[in-house]
Parts: C-alpha cells; sequence; structure tokens
C-alpha cells in the first residue's frame, strides 16, 4: 500500500510545474572567477541578454540587487563583466547596499564601479591597460604596476602643495630619459621608472614639493598734517627728537617710481624700532593724525596679494543717439580708496623681498562740461621694491600735499548783492600740508602653529 502512494505522489509532482523535485536547467549568471566567493552566493542578480558578455549588442540588460555586500566583491563583479584588468593597491574596507537594473553600456558600469569607490573613499586609476585602486588618504608614493621584465616599476605620488603640472615639466627636463605624467584632477604625478631612478626623481620631487613660507603684512597708512612742529616732515622731527621715538634709519635702497604730482623727491623708507602704536601716539601729540586704513594681509611666498578698501564711483563719459533718435548715457566705473598689491618672495636668511604698489584715490568735485559731466579725483600712489628681515618695522614717507581750502561766510540774501555783498559776507582762507604715511612690519609664518599663534593674537585684540 505504501509503494503505490509513493508513486501516485511521483506521478503528480512530475507532471505538476513548479514542483520542488523538477530538475531544471539552472539560470546561466554571470560571474568572473574573482567574484565566486562565500559573499557573492546570496546576491540576487541575473543577465537577462545571454549574449551581454561580448557587449555586440552596445548594452548589457542588468537587473541586480546588492545587500550589505563587501566592497571588494562587488567591485571584482563589475569589473569582471567589462572584463577589465585592475589590483587593489589598499584593502578595500566596507561593504554596501546597491540596486541595479536597466540597460547599460561599457562606460556606464565603469561610472558605476568608480562611484562605489569614490562611496568609500576611493580611487580607480588607469595606467595602460591596468587599473589600479587605492585609497585616497594612501594615495602617495606608490608603486602601483611591475613591468614584465620586473626591472621598471610605475609609481604614483601625489602632491601636497606643488601644482603637478608645474613639476611634471620641471622633471621632464631634469630626467628626459624617465616617463613622467600627470593626473591633474587628484595632483598626482605618475613615474614610471627603475627604483634606483625613482629614488633620484623623489628627491627632486620632496625639494620643491613643501609647504610654502606665509608672510604676514600689517600696514598702517595714515595722513599727518604738518604744523610748526612737524613742519619739514615726519623724518626730520624723529631725527631731531630722539627722546621722543628714537633716531630712524635709512633705507637707501627700495623705492623704483613715483607718480607724479606728488614732492617725489622727499619720498624715503626708514626703519624704526618702536611700537607702531607708540609712533602713532607721538605723531599725535603733535598734530592732528588720521589713519585712513589698517590692513592685514596674509601673502603666501612668492605669490600675490590685493587689498581694495573703497568703492567704485560711476564717471559719466558722454552721450550716444542712436538711429531711433534715443539717448544713452555712456558711464564707467572707477575704483576709488585704497588699492594695495602686496607681493612677497622668502629669500635665504629670512629676509623678505617686498614688492610694493599703493592708490589712494578719492572724488573732489564734479566738473560741468556741455559733452561731458565728469567728476575729478585725487590721486596718490606709489610703488617700491625692498628688503626687510622677519619681524622688521618700516616707514614709507615724504608723500606731501599741499592743498588750500576757503571757506564763505555771509549773511543769507544780502551776501548775494553784486559788489555791495562783499559787505555783508566774508572769505577764511586755509592752507593746510599733509603727509602720507605707511608703516608696516612683516611676520614669517613658517609652519602650522605659527599660523595658529597669530590667529590667537588677532581673536584677543578683537
Amino acid at each position: 500500500m505504501l509503494r503505490k502512494i509513493c508513486v501516485l505522489v511521483f506521478v503528480i509532482c512530475f507532471f505538476t510545474p513548479g514542483c520542488a523535485l523538477l530538475d531544471k536547467k539552472p539560470e546561466k549568471k554571470l560571474f568572473t572567477n574573482t567574484a565566486k566567493t562565500k559573499n557573492v552566493e546570496n546576491w540576487q542578480w541575473k543577465v537577462k541578454d545571454g549574449k551581454a558578455k561580448e557587449f555586440e549588442k552596445g548594452a548589457i540588460d542588468v537587473d541586480m540587487q546588492f545587500e550589505k555586500v563587501k566592497l571588494k566583491d562587488v567591485v571584482s563583479l563589475l569589473m569582471g563583466i567589462i572584463k577589465e584588468n585592475f589590483i587593489i593597491v589598499d584593502d578595500l574596507i566596507g561593504s554596501v547596499d546597491i540596486e541595479i537594473k536597466g540597460k547599460f553600456k561599457r562606460d556606464e558600469i565603469m561610472k558605476m564601479v568608480r562611484t562605489v569607490l569614490n562611496s568609500k573613499n576611493y580611487q580607480l586609476i588607469k595606467n595602460g591597460a591596468l587599473y589600479g585602486i587605492h585609497n585616497n588618504e594612501n594615495l602617495n608614493d606608490l608603486n602601483i604596476q611591475i613591468s614584465p621584465d620586473d626591472s621598471k616599476n610605475v609609481y604614483l605620488y601625489r602632491l601636497q602643495y606643488e601644482s603637478s603640472e608645474n613639476l611634471k615639466s620641471l622633471l621632464n627636463d631634469v630626467f628626459p630619459e624617465i616617463t613622467i605624467t600627470e593626473n591633474r584632477s587628484i595632483n598626482v604625478l605618475i613615474i614610471k621608472a627603475s627604483i634606483e631612478d625613482y629614488q633620484k626623481v623623489k628627491d627632486v620631487i620632496k625639494t620643491f614639493d613643501k609647504r610654502p613660507k606665509q608672510v604676514l603684512v600689517e600696514f598702517t597708512i595714515m595722513e599727518v598734517t604738518l604744523n610748526d612742529a612737524l613742519q619739514y616732515g615726519v623724518e626730520y622731527f624723529f631725527n631731531t627728537n630722539n627722546n621722543r621715538g628714537g633716531q630712524v634709519s635709512l633705507l637707501t635702497e627700495g623705492i623704483t617710481s613715483l607718480a607724479s604730482g606728488l614732492s617725489g623727491k622727499g619720498l624715503k623708507a626708514f626703519t624704526f624700532h618702536r611700537d607702531v602704536n607708540s609712533f602713532i601716539t607721538i605723531l599725535n601729540s603733535e598734530s592732528k593724525v588720521e589713519i585712513l586704513s589698517k590692513p592685514h594681509v596674509l601673502v603666501q611666498d612668492g605669490q600675490t596679494s590685493v587689498i581694495k578698501i573703497g568703492r567704485s564711483e560711476p564717471i559719466r563719459k558722454g552721450t550716444s543717439v542712436s538711429e531711433n533718435g534715443l539717448r544713452s548715457e555712456n558711464i564707467e566705473y572707477r575704483d576709488v580708496g585704497v588699492i594695495l598689491n602686496v607681493k612677497v618672495d622668502v629669500e635665504e636668511n629670512n629676509v623678505v623681498k617686498l614688492y610694493l604698489s599703493q592708490e589712494i584715490s578719492d572724488i573732489i568735485q564734479t566738473v560741468q562740461n556741455p559733452l561731458i559731466d565728469s567728476p575729478s579725483f585725487t590721486k596718490n600712489s606709489l610703488e617700491m621694491t625692498t628688503l626687510i628681515n622677519d619681524g622688521q618695522k618700516i616707514y614709507v614717507g615724504g608723500l606731501m600735499e599741499n592743498s588750500t581750502n576757503k571757506k564763505t561766510r555771509k549773511i543769507p540774501l544780502l551776501g548775494d548783492i553784486p559788489y555791495l555783498g562783499k559787505m555783508f559776507r566774508s572769505e577764511d582762507t586755509n592752507k593746510t600740508k599733509t603727509e602720507l604715511i605707511l608703516l608696516l612690519s612683516v611676520e614669517i609664518l613658517f609652519n602650522e602653529k605659527d599660523f595658529e599663534n597669530q590667529k590667537l593674537k588677532f581673536v584677543r585684540k578683537i
């Protein structure tokens, strides 16, 4: 009786679709040899186009679901589908959850690989026919490929400060027999050389790829009214009053050019040994001192910084009339205020070569003209090049200017009567002489600690 029941069950299962006892041909899966790991067995995915391996139709119809799968296995599977060779420089750590559905071309799958790696802070870099996978943090001085004859290696060197484009040109000139290319996007040099040659290249790289020095330049721009005590200028005042500030030392070199319209023959640069605030206090006790600006700028060695403090003033250049009779005003804008251009080069023994261009301008009046209604400007400017020791302070002065101010006082209405109006009004003429002074000091910041100390000083001032 039991035997008949078993035969009946077998017959029913044989003719029933989907029965578990039915021996069907397993679905073909596109696994690469490197992807057949224990973790891959639980992936739920399938490739609908059986000929997709050859990319004959230009795209793969993919339906994949990855849940908490090792990053290494995902990359191995995707790279295996597009048949690309690769090596893993650093261990691929982490897992991913990804769902991929649709038709994808080879390039699109490669983008998937890069996206997956980038999400975990890894990079995929191609060198020839080989892709290297490495951690961004360790992308420096890496040997990623060994040539067949084992004589030359391919190295990746990630630059910290210098530009890969600039350094590549230099290295190719110094080592013409060594192949050196670059990847600008991640600032990496790719070097194909023997171990001995690579060591030579690396020594040169380390010479140039250093943290650049930075120079903190502090400016104080002020205008001093020259009264009786200062009638001969600030330099003369301090040299004849040693007890008030100490004698200043003349810098015999440095001034290269000076704008016209100023008493340029008196332009000189000096060092001084007192605190800037004390210097200002002494001058203010004898005359009127107006601080125009006190900018601080941090300049990288070999670079230029620009400081603009002021506004853009509209200038009416004229009026144009179109063919249709429409009138339009031609307006241009000019920057007025304080403009400083500073470039520094740190020489040997921590001497700073300073290039300075300064302009101070302002609008004074508007001149009526039938064709042009344009304002008038004052402009004081200088250019200088000088050498300053680290921590030294210098004074640039001698820019003197005479101005005349007229003030009219009158009785309303009566003062405007022709001829007789002079009896009801008075005019005062005031002549003043001023000297434009620039005080500056430099301090070299060699490392991060110096930078933090300066930042702390700045916060305390606030």
